[in-house]
């Protein structure tokens, strides 16, 4: 095969132009990427000015649900130091002057709504049934001795005769006490039965509800869009993902607040020895912590008025590394001492 001059001539401009083609495309990408990289962290410091946000108002940054931050919230009233989800539970946490009560809901066969951690009553109530097939005057008494989930090796014990409580009488019992309360059954029945207590207390201002459920949570959302919402897991990693991509500042989120776990308490000893140490367990935790437990992501949230709780925290240096990561509230299963540490500290 022969080349004409001609021919000889393109494929040398050809072969010469290339590198200048090559180089001139990565520049436009390196362009658009730095342009894309910095504008996203412009945005993530500063949510108000994203341009979604622009177009939208109060699309990307809303009003926040409690004007004053929530630092103290304590864990089905405070697990380690009274019977978990009891009257006398959220009395004593109250009189410390926590923010917040947590609690559990389940409804029972005949349609009550009660405050109550595990389907199953035979850890706190010592009877193989689940609450769900049982009418609510047939519910047993509560255990005088209960294990404590997220402090190992604890329990707490009473002298006291205690029944399960019902939802409602919480909500008459502290009036003008915010309530974070996790529904525990995917049944509609059960979202719509906290739905129309919430409504008939007038409490959408004073309720944060949710799942780690995604389905669970959707209810939520669907019966009453005014009360506040927690993020269920699924979303909780949708976020995660929006913010490693820079495209959270240009998402709106309909949830309200962030309750997630700080994982690398499960590394303490107290669960090692509990749980008994697997070097795969314990790198799968790491991992997972890592991905989750970003200061630059609750600061974002937090200018956007969307507040972070983690849960559960009962040590000092757990409380301390959250606050100092951003982290708005902590929930506990020993109020008094964490209502201790927020006072030394200056947080309350």
């Amino acid at each position: 095969m022969t080349f004409t001059r001609l021919e000889f001539g393109r494929a040398i401009y050809a072969v010469s132009v290339f590198p200048v083609v090559v180089m001139v495309c990565v520049m436009i990408l390196v362009a658009v990427v730095s342009t894309y990289i910095v504008a996203s962290a412009f945005f993530t410091r500063f949510p108000q000015l994203s341009p979604v946000n622009l177009l939208v108002p109060n699309s990307i940054v809303k009003k926040r649900k409690f004007a004053a931050p929530i630092r103290h919230i304590s864990h089905r009233g405070g697990a380690a130091e009274a019977m978990e989800n009891t009257m006398d539970a959220f009395k004593y946490a109250a009189g410390l002057g926590t923010q917040m009560l947590e609690l559990d809901v389940h409804l029972t066969k005949d349609g009550k709504v009660v405050v109550l951690h595990d389907l199953n009553l035979l850890r706190v109530a010592g009877v193989d049934r689940d609450v769900t097939q049982t009418d609510y005057d047939e519910l047993p008494a509560l255990l005088k001795k209960v294990p404590v989930h997220f402090a190992p090796g604890t329990t707490f014990e009473t002298s006291r005769n205690l029944r399960i409580p019902l939802l409602e009488d919480v909500f008459k019992a502290f009036p003008t006490l915010p309530i974070n309360i996790d529904p525990k059954d995917e049944n509609p029945l059960l979202v719509k039965a906290v739905g129309e207590l919430i409504e008939k207390y007038e409490r959408a201002h004073l309720t944060v509800w949710g799942s780690p459920n995604d389905t669970i949570a959707r209810w939520c959302h669907e019966t009453n869009p005014e009360v506040g919402l927690l993020f269920s897991m699924r979303r909780v990693v949708v976020v995660c993902f929006l913010f490693y991509l820079g495209l959270l500042p240009y998402v709106p989120l309909k949830e309200t607040h962030l309750e997630v776990p700080l994982l690398s308490i499960f590394l303490g000893e107290d669960f090692q020895e509990a749980w008994g140490k697997h070097a795969g367990r314990q790198l799968l935790v790491r991992a997972a912590n890592l991905f989750l437990f970003r200061r630059s992501l609750y600061r974002h949230l937090d200018r956007r008025g969307i507040p972070t709780y983690l849960w559960v925290l009962n040590r000092e240096k757990d409380w301390k590394e959250a606050f100092d990561n951003g982290i708005e509230g902590v929930m506990t299963d020993r109020p008094a001492s964490l209502m201790r540490f927020l006072e030394n500290n200056r947080l309350v």
